[in-house]
């Protein structure tokens, strides 16, 4: 999914620079995994 929303924001003109998955306590942002 988050490559589908970066190139719909990049069309706009807008950066995306993470991706973070809330729930509950946990998280999980793929800028930390270095995967965007």
């Amino acid at each position: 999914m988050t490559e589908a929303v970066k190139k719909a924001v990049e069309r706009l003109g807008i950066r995306l620079l993470g991706h973070v998955s809330v729930a509950g306590e946990n998280y999980y942002g793929n800028a930390d995994e270095e995967k965007l």
